[in-house]
């Protein structure tokens, strides 16, 4: 029998992030319980404690009228979080906020510096991808060699001006666009899997629609793969809403390419060095997530032992802080 107190949680945000995947997520771990709801529209607050039967939970109008608690979600558009990281910043809660954290990598990296590192996680749930996983194995193991290069490409068609609906139609200064709301997964997962030490942005084209990026293309550096001084690879980029880009990864190493997609799957593909595919790589043993609700779960079990522990949790902010700055890099 399980005799730890849940850890209470409060939600920043119901809108469709916090309903479609953190509310049922937490609802169905024994470790965690839903202690409000707060929404600048506290009508959708109430809307939503309603849905979910949750008659203990409270929908507090701010920060100040809501109840201590040992963690808090963020799944709120990222202009008004710096006042609200001020205001906790006192206090021992860990925070989960959805990715990406900041609108720039300065302001993400004052957070990493005045938070201590278990209290600040970011939602970047492709690395918890069990396919990643194996890719990040693959990498560091150098079992096919050492890598020497990796081409992603992702994204789909839209309208072009307000086609996209919510945060992507927003001016990228305010969070909004392609990259910072598509193209940040992969760009994090793919220096994540590298477990690349910096990263260059060598060219790049973006297609702006007024102050919002449709489409980005970019050639960049990864630099210290796996940590190790001199080992530099090529990244070939792109997101896109403008087009039907492939949807899929291909690492290039020394004696074999590896592909797979960017959703959750349970195989990559192999080819030899004469391109020839060989038998299919299985993902047995990564404890990985095969669906992005298992990837959501997992993201809650790593916050859960970070505050337990005070260890920093896998998507810490500070080991997410390369991908704000390779953003900035991209849009400036």
């Amino acid at each position: 029998m399980n005799t730890v107190k849940p850890l209470s949680v409060g939600v920043i945000g119901a809108g469709s992030i916090a309903s479609g995947m953190h509310l049922p997520t937490l609802l169905a771990m024994d470790d965690c319980s839903i202690a409000w709801i707060m929404d600048a529209a506290p009508e959708r607050a109430r809307a939503l404690t309603r849905a979910f039967g949750l008659d203990h939970a409270t929908t507090p109008a701010n920060l100040a009228e809501a109840s201590p608690c040992d963690a808090i979600l963020f799944a709120i558009p990222l202009p008004p979080r710096m006042a609200l990281f001020d205001a906790l910043l006192p206090g021992d809660c860990a925070i989960l906020a959805e990715k990406p954290l900041m609108t720039t990598g300065a302001e993400h990296r004052s957070l990493v510096e005045r938070f201590a590192p278990w209290r600040i996680s970011v939602g970047y749930q492709r690395r918890q991808y069990a396919t990643n996983r194996l890719l990040k194995n693959i990498v560091a193991s150098g079992v096919f060699g050492a890598l020497l290069s990796v081409s992603a490409a992702e994204g789909g068609r839209i309208t072009r001006s307000g086609g996209a609906g919510g945060y992507q139609d927003l001016p990228v200064e305010e969070g909004g666009g392609v990259t910072r709301n598509l193209g940040c997964h992969g760009l994090d997962s793919t220096l994540w899997i590298a477990g690349a030490t910096t990263a260059k942005v060598l060219d790049r084209k973006i297609e702006w629609d007024g102050r919002t990026d449709r489409m980005a293309t970019a050639r960049m550096r990864i630099e210290g793969v796996n940590g190790v001084a001199g080992h530099d690879v090529d990244l070939d980029w792109r997101v896109s809403w403008l087009d039907a880009p492939s949807n899929e990864v291909a690492y290039r190493f020394e004696t074999a390419v590896v592909t797979g997609p960017v959703t959750p799957g349970d195989s990559l593909r192999v080819f030899d060095s004469k391109g020839v595919e060989v038998a299919p790589l299985m993902v047995a043993g990564t404890k990985g997530a095969l669906s992005v609700g298992q990837a959501c779960y997992l993201e809650w079990r790593d916050l859960v032992e970070a505050f337990r522990s005070r260890s920093e949790p896998p998507t810490s902010a500070r080991s997410t802080l390369l991908t704000a700055e390779v953003m900035d890099a991209l849009l400036t």
